[in-house]
């Protein structure tokens, strides 16, 4: 699902207020509440981020299907949310997804700021 390394920062803060909403450990079971909170207060934060029409933009997940399986990854293990030692927030690690599992804050930190923009 990710195309780019900023889509994993908008996943991980999707994922991060799933998981802070959560009544159970994330891995445990769906918590469908959570889900449902997670997602109203990621699009509050991102009001026009939904696009109707593919191609979706760099902000992922794009709608509530997506959520969903974002949810189901953190519970079958496919998909974690660990914390960086070196800038202390939480990030996303897809397993089986061609992006190396680092933090992507921080690479997106080391890249020269002249390179990003395109």
């Amino acid at each position: 699902m990710p195309q780019s390394r900023e889509s994993f920062l908008y996943m991980a803060l999707f994922a991060s207020i799933y998981r802070s909403a959560c009544s159970s450990a994330i891995s445990a079971e769906m918590d469908l509440n959570a889900l449902v909170f997670a997602w109203d207060t990621f699009c509050a934060f991102y009001p026009s981020h939904i696009q109707e029409r593919r191609p979706f933009g760099r902000i992922r997940p794009a709608n509530f299907d997506e959520a969903w399986i974002i949810a189901e990854a953190l519970r079958d293990g496919l998909a974690e949310l660990p914390y960086c030692t070196t800038c202390h927030t939480p990030y996303l690690i897809i397993h089986g997804c061609k992006y190396q599992q680092v933090c992507q804050m921080c690479v997106l930190n080391q890249i020269p700021k002249t390179r990003m923009i395109t």
